[in-house]
Formats: C-alpha cells, sequence, structure tokens
C-alpha cells in the first residue's frame, strides 16, 4: 500500500506517482495535503485521504496493510502514533528528507533523494506487479464503503454536511443571509 503526503503531490512526483499506478495493483491512501495525486482514470487504486478523524476507509486499509511505502510524507501530516500501531509492519520511506524516527515511525528503508526520480525506478522494477484476488476484493470492499460515504453526504441537506445555514436563512456564524 502506499501513503503519499505533500512532497509526492507535486507535479513530476505525481505524474510519477500515475505513471507506478498505472502499471500495477497498487492501492493508495493520500493525506489531505497531498489531495488529488490520484486522477479519476486511476481511481480503482485510490482508498481515500487519511489524516482528520482515523476513522475513513483508508485509515482501516493501512491498519490492514503489512507494507507500507511512503512516499513524500511528513509526520505532521498525519501523526505515525495513530496510524501506525503495528510494529511489524514493513515501512518504506520514499522522500527528498530522511524520516523523521519516532517511536511510531521507523522505516525499514528510506529511499532519500528526488521523489519523481525514486519512483520512476521503482516504478521500472514493479511494472506488472499484481495482487491476489482476495486483496483486490477487499480493497473493491473499502472502495465501495468511501463511495456509499460520499454518497451519503451528497444526498444529505446543509445540516448534516455541516452547512451553517439556519431555517431563517442567515448564516449561524455571521446572522448574515446565507
Amino acid at each position: 500500500m502506499l501513503l503519499v503526503g505533500l512532497r509526492g503531490a507535486d507535479t513530476e512526483a505525481c505524474a510519477a506517482l500515475r505513471a507506478l499506478l498505472g502499471q500495477t495493483d497498487l492501492p493508495v491512501v493520500e493525506t489531505f495535503q497531498a489531495a488529488g495525486v490520484v486522477s479519476r482514470s486511476l481511481e480503482d487504486h485510490y482508498l481515500g485521504r487519511v489524516g482528520l478523524f482515523r476513522n475513513q476507509p483508508g485509515d482501516i486499509a493501512i491498519s490492514r496493510a503489512d507494507v507500507l511505502v511512503t512516499i513524500g510524507y511528513d509526520a505532521v501530516e498525519y501523526d505515525p502514533k495513530l496510524w501506525n500501531t503495528d510494529s511489524s509492519r514493513t515501512v518504506v520511506h520514499i522522500d527528498a528528507l530522511p524520516a523523521p524516527i519516532d517511536n511510531h515511525y521507523q522505516p525499514a528503508l528510506e529511499l532519500c533523494g528526488d521523489v519523481a526520480s525514486t519512483i520512476r525506478d521503482l516504478t521500472a522494477h514493479l511494472s506488472g506487479l499484481r495482487l491476489d484476488q482476495e486483496v483486490l476484493d477487499e480493497f473493491g470492499d473499502h472502495r465501495r464503503a468511501l463511495a456509499e460515504s460520499d454518497g451519503h453526504l451528497r444526498s444529505a441537506g446543509p445540516e448534516t454536511r455541516g452547512g451553517a445555514q439556519s431555517r431563517g436563512g442567515a448564516s449561524r456564524a455571521t446572522g448574515r443571509p446565507g
């Protein structure tokens, strides 16, 4: 599984990541700072965003991953104490900066340097990687949960989505007309 952070979202790294996803079955979760790295054409790889509530489908997928490759991730985006509770999990850190080592983030391998170049090199080695059908089915379950969550929010009224409108049509926060 891939966990993409801010430094994995610049133009070159994003293009390299999309090429990697296009040639493998690897699933990806992004932090809010890396929002949008997975294009619509690659959404079969997308398991959501993490870093705010710790109850999203992406959080569940991370909790079940035996290997996690972080790309451009910084601990300030999502505290590893909240998601890396399995000390036996293999973590690989790909970034321009060294890993911020602490009790909950101790990568087995660090690939420090140009993120885009590193991903392109990795793509050459992983091209054609296919996951077991059982794993793909589980990721499909996560994507369906994410879609159901999105659908529920889209069909709900502004009150459910966190809108600030009162019955009188004025914003509760400002008192001005909504």
